[in-house]
């Protein structure tokens, strides 16, 4: 497996400080406008698919039109500009980044929903992550767990964990691990700067290369204890500080929901593909078109059938 002598060939995305939208922008967006942005990209994710698969990340040009649009900001909460938009919006702003890249929605919707999940860390880390109109790009580090050693004012983190999709579009990284404790180790989630991990080139899949999966790592790294998420509820509520419904979903079905909306995007794509094809598509041997075809039309409806009761499914679920 590759080591840390392969970092070089990695590359960041991450947001900088000082490009995300104006307060009289953020003010203005609304989920209409997102989704009509999301829709107007899709063409040009589609025509860099192809590279975005080739240099393992999302296209630059297109992220950045992608974070201009305001979708980022689609569950971040009022409090601090966001929108805590409706969930139908948010899989309708979804659909076309991946229906025009798979891999790029695949990262995106991570990015979008990883934002919900800062609704369980105190006040003060809010407002260091949301405050003056920002969201995250947040990776996150679950598998194997991390260890955390308690020192004063915080933590002494390591591990290895893979499998971490939106380190190269990331400026955060939430990752699991194990804390020490006289009692024994427990569990817990802590936040930590992307910056501060080292990547460990692992990624190089066929398909859904650009989502950018690899291995992140880092040994004895100090971690403030503020970025120690405080115990869930039991009940895998929220703590009552923002209205919005979707911040009360456990972890678990949100996780299917946030893997969900992507593959239904690239399926819907397969469709459009399929459809496209049959217009002009002849078997070798024959005349007819494959769009003449009785046999042909029957698997493009039973398909499209599939693909439409999932995103039924999907909404409803949710």
């Amino acid at each position: 497996m590759p080591d840390s002598a392969d970092l070089e060939t990695i590359v960041r995305h991450a947001p900088r400080s000082d490009d995300f939208l104006s307060p009289a922008e953020l003010k203005a967006l609304t989920s209409a406008k997102i989704i009509a942005a999301t829709r107007a990209l899709k063409p040009k994710l589609a025509a860099g698919a192809r590279q975005a698969e080739e240099q393992r990340r999302p296209v630059d040009e297109c992220w950045d039109e992608l974070r201009a649009s305001g979708y980022f900001y689609m569950l971040v909460p009022r409090k601090y500009g966001g929108l805590e938009a409706d969930i139908d919006d948010v899989i309708d702003a979804s659909l076309p980044i991946a229906e025009g890249c798979g891999s790029t929605g695949w990262v995106a919707m991570f990015g979008l929903v990883h934002n919900r999940h800062m609704v369980g860390y105190p006040d003060e880390v809010l407002e260091e992550l949301f405050g003056g109109g920002r969201y995250i790009i947040e990776a996150a580090a679950t598998m194997p767990p991390g260890r955390a050693v308690p020192v004063e004012g915080g933590f002494k983190v390591s591990g290895r964990w893979q499998w971490s999709t939106c380190i190269t579009q990331a400026d955060w990284v939430q990752a699991i691990v194990n804390i020490e404790t006289p009692e024994g180790a427990r569990p817990g989630a802590i936040l930590i700067p992307a910056a501060d991990l080292r990547i460990i080139d692992t990624w190089d899949t066929i398909g859904m290369r650009a989502t950018g999966t690899h291995d992140v790592v880092c040994e004895d790294l100090f971690v403030p204890a503020r970025y120690l998420m405080p115990p869930p509820r039991r009940d895998g509520g929220g703590d009552g500080r923002f209205e919005h419904p979707i911040y009360r979903v456990p972890l678990s079905p949100l996780l299917a929901f946030t893997t969900a909306v992507p593959t239904l995007g690239v399926a819907r794509a397969a469709i459009a593909a399929y459809r496209e094809r049959l217009v002009g598509h002849t078997k070798r041997g024959t005349d007819a078109k494959q769009s003449d075809k009785q046999a042909a039309q029957i698997r493009l409806a039973r398909a499209d059938t599939m693909v439409t009761t999932a995103e039924i499914l999907i909404r409803h679920a949710i």
